[in-house]
């Protein structure tokens, strides 16, 4: 089974089996239950087991974990913790395959460009070969063994997904051979590059990609809580300010008991940080950000940020399913390689079989 997953510092999203899955990146461990939760429905998602030589340990992974008091931390200091990543890759599994599913996993992952070459390989040996048994709410156990892992510059997702399906076919010929930018937004980090049509064929020039390391959405929720600062004289987690603009339709509560809605103080924060993005783009992107015949807008803040963005960039286009395009990139990319694979493995047994030489009847 063949998996696209992007490990976001804000979101897992995941593809393969002809799902989709998403949660955010946070991770707490699992308090132990008093009963109060049994009165009140179903609990958000994900209560996740994961068992590793006869120990067991049990997490809040997601939305829940929101609940209970987690923040994210998911390589804040820039290093990988393998039992979160063995989580949050289990757990995305377990989601996407039912129990009758093979166990045998492909994956493909990324990491943001100015990553790639420091955190690749390592990321790669971390990953290879490894075994992970784990199980989500009320399921059973299930052991899902990472066979093969190709990791990918974070942004190429997006461009594959322009270009294949979902089954690794092209979908898209004329992009093949056409210029094209790309804006992958995300929680933390903006990844952008551009392919421009060279002499003997598409290439990514080196100069004009770049990772923007404080500009992702995360940051316009960090400005609402300045402006709240500053009018109410109360400080916000970030958590509190982002669950109330996806989970309250902006409505927060605040010192005193009242509510108020935060939404006039998001859009302009969303607008400032669009302004930012532009601008940072511009100077490495320069005459290109006017002659490029298209450019895409990718990633979970580029739905929220592709209205403004369109404002300096006429030509941009908010990709398909934008949350996932890396995702479905990776898994597209690797599909379409199996596709190549077993293309050359079937023509080499033809050639085989042309080229036998003839044995002569005495």
């Amino acid at each position: 089974m063949i998996i696209g997953i992007d490990i976001g510092y804000g979101y897992v999203k995941a593809a393969g089996n002809a799902k989709q899955v998403i949660f955010p990146t946070i991770i707490g461990d699992k308090k132990e239950s008093t009963g109060l939760s049994d009165y009140f429905g179903s609990t958000d998602d994900y209560i996740v087991s994961i068992r590793s030589e006869g120990e067991e340990k049990e997490y809040y992974v997601g939305d829940i974990a929101i609940t209970n008091g987690f923040a994210r931390k998911w390589n804040s200091d820039k290093t990988v913790d393998l039992e979160y990543l063995k989580v949050f890759c289990g757990t995305a599994f377990a989601g996407l395959l039912e129990a009758s599913d093979e166990t045998e996993i492909e994956i493909g992952v990324g990491l943001p460009i100015n990553f790639f070459k420091v955190y690749g390989e390592k990321l790669k040996k971390m990953l290879d070969g490894i075994s992970i048994e784990i199980k989500i709410n009320n399921g059973s156990y299930k052991l899902f063994n990472i066979k093969k892992v190709k990791i990918y510059v974070q942004g190429l997702g997006a461009y594959f997904s322009s270009i294949y399906d979902e089954n690794g076919a092209v979908k898209n010929m004329d992009l093949l051979n056409k210029s094209c930018g790309f804006i992958e937004i995300g929680y933390r980090t903006v990844d952008y590059f551009i392919v421009l049509l060279g002499k003997k064929s598409m290439t990514v020039p080196e100069a004009y990609a770049q990772t923007l390391e404080k500009e992702g959405i995360n940051y316009a929720f960090q400005d609402v809580g300045r402006s709240l600062l500053g009018e109410y004289k109360t400080s916000f987690d970030i958590i509190e300010i982002e669950k109330s603009i996806l989970w309250r339709n902006g409505n927060l509560e605040i010192d005193g008991g009242d509510t108020i809605n935060i939404n006039k103080y998001y859009e302009s924060a969303i607008e400032k940080l669009a302004e930012t993005i532009k601008d940072k783009i511009n100077i490495i992107w320069q005459e290109h950000s006017n002659r490029l015949p298209i450019i895409y807008i990718s990633g979970g803040g580029g739905d929220v940020l592709y209205k403004y963005l369109f404002k300096f960039y006429k030509q941009c286009r908010l990709q398909e399913n934008a949350q996932f395009a890396n995702a479905l990139g990776y898994l597209a990319n690797m599909k379409k390689d199996d596709l190549n694979e077993g293309k050359a493995v079937e023509n080499t047994n033809k050639n085989k079989k042309d080229n036998k030489i003839p044995v002569k009847a005495k």
